[in-house]
C-alpha cells in the first residue's frame, strides 16, 4: 500500500517537471525527503508521536512539513495504509489548492491570515493538513502565525474569538465558495496556532457552514484500449488519453496495482507517466487489496509475482503464463482481461527478475534499450515485421520467393519433367539466394536440367530491354539549325538578289547572342557579294526562345535608346485555344506575358528610366501578341510597333495525339527582296530536333515496352516501372545571366525540366489511357543538359534499363517428356496485412536488451487456401489480400534459412533483442489453439550503429 502511495506522489511529481531523474530513491541525499506511511518514517528515525501521528483515527491521513538532519522532509503518512494512502492522494492531486484544483490556493490562505490578523505574510506558514479516506475535504489545515510579542499574539487571538463567535452564532449557509473571512470550501476547518516567546494558541476555525459537496465524477480515461500493445504504452492508444483529439496525451488511461515483494520501481513507473502526459488523474495506483471490481477500473498494470488480480486471470483461462526462471521478467499484454479491457502483467521469476521488468518497461520502452531517436523501438520491430511478411522488403521478398518456389515444386511434382528453367524477381538480392532456390526447388521436385536464375528488379540493378528486338536509346546526332538556315538562305535568298533593290533579312534561331551577331554579319557580307548595296540591306537575328523578349531587347531597345523617351508600354495579348484544338486546357492566359519576364527590368536598366514608367498592358484573344508604344515627357508618341511569335501548334504526346495540343515556339527565315516575297519558311529549331526524337521514337519505345511487360495492364502498385532513362544531351543554345537577380536565359534549363517532367506526365497518362490509374513513381529519369555556342550539331545519348517482370514474381518454365511446354507463375505482391502488436517481452536480471520479443499478426486463414480462391475471384486480388497462417510462419522459417546462409543477416536483427516470436493468428480473439508460431533465433547479425549525436 505505501508503494501505491508513493506512486501517486512520483506521478505528481514527473507531471510538474520537464526531466526526471530515475530511480528517484537514488536522488541527492540533500535534496529534500518524502517519507511514506510509518514505514518511510521510520527510515528517517521519526516516531509517530513526533508528528502528531498518534492523534489520528484510523482511515486519517497527515501531510506535514519538518526537518530530518537540517534536511527538509515532507510526511504522508496514517495510522493504517487507507489513512497513508488519502495523504498521498491529498498531496499528489489536490495540494498546493485548499482541494479544488480550481479554488484557492495555500497563498491565498498565507495572504488572508496575513491580511487578517494585520501582520506580515512572512510569519505566516500551512506546515501540515489532515485528511480522511474517502472524504469531500481537508479535515483540518494547519496555520501557523508567529509574533514578536505577546501582546500581538493576544490581539490576533481577541480578533479570531470574535470571528469565531460571529460564525457560530451565523448558521446561514454561505452565498460564496470564496468567504473573505478565512472560510474555504476545500477545508472543514483552519487550525491556528499563535506563537510568540514560548506561548502557543491554538484556535480552531470551522468554514462558513455551505453546500455539500458535489459527489466526485468519474475517473476519465475509463474506456477500453482496444489497440494497446508494447508499442504504444506512452502513447494515447496505450496507457495515455487524448481528451480533445489534438494528438498530445493529456490523461492517464490506466492504473497502477502493485501486490506483494520486489514492486519498488512502480514508483519510478509513476513518475514516468506524469512526464509523458499533460494531464493526470490521481489516484493513478492502487494496492490490490483496494480493488473491488478492476472492470470499472481503467486498464490496469498488474505488478507482482503473487497478485491475486493476475491469479484471477489465470484461472478464468484470460491467460497462461509460463514458468519463469530466476533473474526472468516478463511484460504482457492481456486482450481482453476484465471484462472488454486490456490489461498488462509485470512479473519475474523472483524478485531481481520482477524489478528488471519493472526496469524495462520504467526507463526502456518503448525502446528495445538505448535511448534516442535513432535507435530500435518496439514500434520499429513491428514496422519492419509487416514491411517483410508483407513483401515491402528485400529480405520478404526473398523469404516469399522461397515459400513461393516450394508451392510451385509440389505442384510439378507428380510430372515427369525434362527441363526447367527457374526466375526469381526480387528487390536487391543478395549473392546466394539461387543456390538456396535452387535447394529448395531440389527438395520438391527430381529435374534432370534444372536452371536457376535470380534477377533484381532494383532500378540502380536494372538492364538495358529490347522491344520487337530493337535496344531501347541511342546516340543520335542532331541536325543543327544554323545548317538549315544558310541552306534556305543561299538556296532562296542568295540568287533573288538584284543590285538595285533593298533587301530585308529576319530570322529567329535558338542561338547565343554572339552566334547571331556572327551569322548577321556573315550573311550581310554574303549578299554584299551576291550584288546587294549595302546601305539597301537589314539582316535580324532574333532568338527563337523567348522571342518576344528578343525582338524588345534586340529590335526595340536600340531604337528607344535614340529617342527622348519618357514612358513606354507594352501590350501583350491574351491566348486561348489555338484554332482547330478548341477544348485546350494546357495553356496559361498570359504565356506571353510571362515569356517577357523581366524584361521590364531590363529596359528600365538600360534605357535609364524609372521601373514605374514602363507598364504592361493585357489585349483581347486576337489582338496583336506584342505591340509597344513609347512616348516622350510631352506625352508626344515617339514609337509603335507590334510583333508575333513563330509558333507551331503539336501534340503534347505523339504516343497520345488526343490527348492535348500545344504551341511551341519555332525557328523562321523571312526574307523580302525589293517587294518581293523570297522567302517564308520555319526552321526547326535544334530543341525540336531532339523534342521530335524524344517523342517520336524514345517514349513510344518505352510504351511498349511497359506494356509487354504487364500484358497491356499496368499497375500504379508495380512502381518502379523501369530502372534508369538517362539522357544526355549536348546543343547550341544561349546560356546567360541577365544580371537581373538570377534571372538567366536558359532554354537548356528548360529542356531539363520538360525531359523530366514530362516523362513522369506520359507516365500518368500511359496509366490513365490503360487502366484509369495514373503511374507515379515510374523510375530513375536522369536528364544531362550542356549548352554550347558553335552552331554546330548537337547530340545526345539516351539509356534505358528496364525489368524482366512488372513485380517481384517467382516464375517456372518447365519441359514434360513427351516435349509439353508449361509455364508457371507465383507473384510476390506487397500483401495487405495488418500491423503486428507486441503482446509480450521476456528479460533477464543482468543482461541488457529484450530476451524475447513476443508479436501476433492477424491472418485470414489457417491454411493456404490459394488454389481455392483463384477459382472464385482474380489472382491479383488473393495474391494481394489474403495470407495465411501456414505462409507466414513459412516465411519467417524461410528468412532464418536465409539469416544461416549468410544472407539478409540484419533483417528483423536489432541490437539488444535476442528471438523475436511471430504468432499468426487467424481469429479475432487471441488464443493459442487458433494460432501458429515461428521464432527467429539464430543467424541475425543486426547492421551496426550510426551514432547521428556525435
Amino acid at each position: 500500500s505505501d508503494v501505491s502511495a508513493a506512486a501517486n506522489v512520483a506521478a505528481r511529481l514527473g507531471f510538474e517537471s520537464m526531466a526526471i531523474g530515475l530511480p528517484l530513491a537514488d536522488a541527492d541525499p540533500n535534496s529534500p525527503v518524502v517519507a511514506i506511511g510509518t514505514a518511510g518514517m521510520a527510515r528517517l528515525g521519526l516516531s509517530p508521536s513526533a508528528i502528531g501521528l498518534n492523534d489520528l483515527a484510523m482511515g486519517e491521513g497527515l501531510v506535514t512539513v519538518t526537518r530530518v538532519n537540517d534536511v527538509i522532509t515532507i510526511v504522508l503518512a496514517g495510522p493504517d495504509d487507507a489513512g497513508t494512502r488519502a495523504a498521498a492522494e491529498l498531496f499528489a492531486g489536490r495540494l498546493p489548492k485548499v482541494w479544488d484544483p480550481k479554488g484557492a490556493a495555500l497563498t491565498d490562505v498565507v495572504n488572508a491570515a496575513g491580511t487578517f490578523l494585520d501582520v506580515p505574510v512572512g510569519t505566516i506558514a500551512v506546515p501540515n493538513a489532515r485528511v480522511t479516506a474517502g472524504g469531500a475535504a481537508i479535515d483540518r489545515l494547519g496555520v501557523v502565525a508567529r509574533f514578536d510579542a505577546v501582546d500581538a499574539l493576544r490581539q490576533a487571538e481577541d480578533t479570531l474569538n470574535e470571528l469565531l463567535t460571529s460564525r457560530a452564532a451565523n448558521n446561514a449557509e454561505s452565498e460564496s465558495d470564496d468567504d473573505p473571512t478565512l472560510s474555504y470550501p476545500g477545508a472543514l476547518m483552519l487550525q491556528f496556532n499563535l506563537v510568540a516567546e514560548g506561548v502557543v494558541v491554538s484556535i480552531d476555525l470551522p468554514r462558513v457552514r455551505g453546500p455539500d459537496p458535489k459527489p466526485l465524477s468519474s475517473r476519465p480515461g475509463a474506456a477500453a484500449k482496444r489497440s494497446l500493445d508494447l508499442s504504444s504504452v506512452y502513447g494515447i492508444d496505450g496507457f495515455l488519453g487524448d481528451a480533445n483529439s489534438d494528438l498530445i496525451p493529456d490523461r492517464t488511461d490506466i492504473v497502477l496495482v502493485p501486490s506483494g515483494g520486489g514492486i519498488m520501481r512502480t514508483i519510478d513507473l509513476a513518475a514516468r507517466l506524469g512526464l509523458e502526459t499533460t494531464g493526470l488523474s490521481v489516484p493513478l495506483a492502487l494496492p490490490a487489496e483496494a480493488i473491488e471490481k478492476p472492470e470499472s477500473l481503467p486498464t490496469p498494470v498488474l505488478i507482482g509475482i503473487d497478485h491475486p488480480l493476475i491469479d484471477a486471470l489465470i484461472e478464468d483461462g484470460k491467460v497462461a503464463l509460463p514458468d519463469l526462471m530466476p533473474g526472468q521478467g516478463l511484460i504482457q499484454v492481456v486482450r481482453p482481461a476484465f471484462g472488454s479491457k486490456s490489461a498488462v502483467i509485470v512479473t519475474g521469476g523472483d524478485a531481481s527478475g520482477l524489478d528488471r521488468a519493472i526496469l524495462q518497461l520504467t526507463e526502456r520502452l518503448p525502446h528495445i534499450w538505448e535511448r534516442g531517436k535513432d535507435r530500435t523501438t518496439i514500434d520499429t520491430v513491428e514496422d519492419d515485421a509487416r514491411n517483410l511478411l508483407s513483401g515491402r522488403s528485400p529480405a520478404g521478398q526473398a523469404a516469399t520467393a522461397l515459400y513461393k518456389l516450394e508451392q510451385l515444386a509440389t505442384e510439378l511434382s507428380d510430372r515427369a519433367l525434362t527441363s526447367a528453367e527457374v526466375t526469381v524477381y526480387v528487390e536487391k538480392p543478395e549473392r546466394g539466394l539461387e543456390v538456396l532456390a535452387r535447394r529448395t526447388v531440389e527438395a520438391s521436385l527430381a529435374v534432370p536440367n534444372l536452371d536457376v536464375t535470380v534477377e533484381s528488379l532494383d532500378v540502380q540493378e536494372a538492364r538495358p530491354v529490347e522491344v520487337g528486338g530493337v535496344v531501347i536509346g541511342d546516340e543520335i546526332e542532331i541536325p543543327s539549325e544554323v545548317d538549315e538556315f544558310w541552306d534556305h538562305f543561299r538556296n532562296k535568298v542568295i540568287p533573288a538578289v538584284m543590285w538595285d533593290e533593298p533587301i530585308t533579312v529576319t530570322a529567329r534561331l535558338s542561338e547565343p547572342p554572339m552566334m547571331r551577331s556572327r551569322i548577321e554579319q556573315q550573311a550581310i557580307q554574303e549578299l554584299v557579294d551576291a550584288g546587294a548595296t549595302l546601305s539597301e540591306v537589314s539582316v535580324s537575328i532574333l532568338s527563337a526562345y523567348k522571342q518576344g523578349y528578343s525582338w524588345l531587347y534586340d529590335a526595340v531597345r536600340p531604337r528607344l535608346a535614340t529617342l527622348p523617351v519618357d514612358r513606354v508600354v507594352i501590350r501583350f495579348a491574351e491566348i486561348g485555344p489555338p484554332p482547330g484544338w478548341q477544348q485546350q486546357a494546357m495553356y496559361t492566359p498570359t504565356r506571353w506575358l510571362l515569356e517577357l519576364h523581366p524584361i521590364d527590368e531590363v529596359l528600365a536598366r538600360e534605357l535609364d528610366l524609372a521601373l514605374d514608367k514602363i507598364t504592361f498592358e493585357k489585349m483581347p484573344i486576337g489582338s496583336p501578341t506584342y505591340e509597344v508604344i513609347a512616348w516622350d515627357a510631352s506625352g508626344r508618341e515617339r514609337l509603335r510597333q507590334v510583333f508575333e511569335p513563330a509558333v507551331v501548334v503539336r501534340s503534347y504526346f505523339d504516343q497520345f495525339p488526343d490527348y492535348e495540343k500545344v504551341r511551341v515556339t519555332t525557328g523562321w527565315l523571312d526574307a523580302r527582296v525589293g517587294d518581293r516575297e523570297v522567302a517564308n519558311t520555319r526552321i526547326v529549331t535544334d530543341l525540336e530536333r531532339f523534342w521530335d526524337y524524344f517523342q517520336g521514337t524514345t517514349l513510344p519505345a518505352i510504351y511498349d515496352y511497359v506494356m509487354e511487360l504487364s500484358e497491356g495492364k499496368p499497375r500504379a502498385a508495380d512502381a518502379p516501372h523501369f530502372g534508369e532513362l538517362t539522357v544526355t544531351v549536348t546543343l547550341s543554345e544561349p546560356d546567360y545571366q541577365l544580371g537581373i537577380d538570377q534571372e538567366q536565359i536558359a532554354p537548356m534549363e528548360a529542356l531539363h525540366e520538360e525531359i523530366y517532367f514530362g516523362t513522369l506526365h506520359f507516365f500518368d497518362v500511359l496509366g490513365r489511357y490503360a487502366r484509369g490509374q495514373a503511374l507515379n513513381y515510374p523510375g530513375r529519369v536522369i536528364p544531362i543538359v550542356q549548352a554550347k555556342s558553335d552552331g554546330t550539331p548537337g547530340t545526345a545519348t539516351i539509356r534505358f534499363t528496364g525489368f524482366g517482370s512488372p513485380r517481384p514474381a517467382v516464375v517456372v518454365s518447365y519441359q514434360e517428356e513427351g516435349g509439353v511446354a508449361g509455364h508457371l507463375r507465383r507473384d510476390i505482391p506487397r500483401v495487405a496485412l495488418e500491423q503486428p502488436v507486441t503482446l509480450a517481452a521476456y528479460v533477464r536480471d543482468g543482461q541488457d536488451g529484450v530476451e524475447r520479443l513476443d508479436l501476433r499478426v492477424k491472418v485470414d486463414s489457417e491454411h493456404d487456401e490459394w488454389s481455392e480462391l483463384v477459382k472464385r475471384t482474380r489472382v491479383e486480388r488473393v495474391d494481394e489480400q489474403i495470407m495465411s497462417a501456414t505462409q507466414l510462419v513459412s516465411i519467417v522459417g524461410n528468412l532464418e534459412r536465409l539469416r544461416e546462409a549468410g544472407l539478409y543477416r540484419d533483417a528483423l536483427a536489432y541490437h539488444g533483442l535476442g528471438e523475436l516470436r511471430i504468432a499468426a493468428g487467424w481469429e479475432h480473439e487471441i488464443d493459442v489453439e487458433t494460432q501458429l508460431t515461428a521464432s527467429l533465433i539464430r543467424g541475425g547479425r543486426p547492421a551496426p550503429i550510426t551514432d547521428l549525436r556525435l
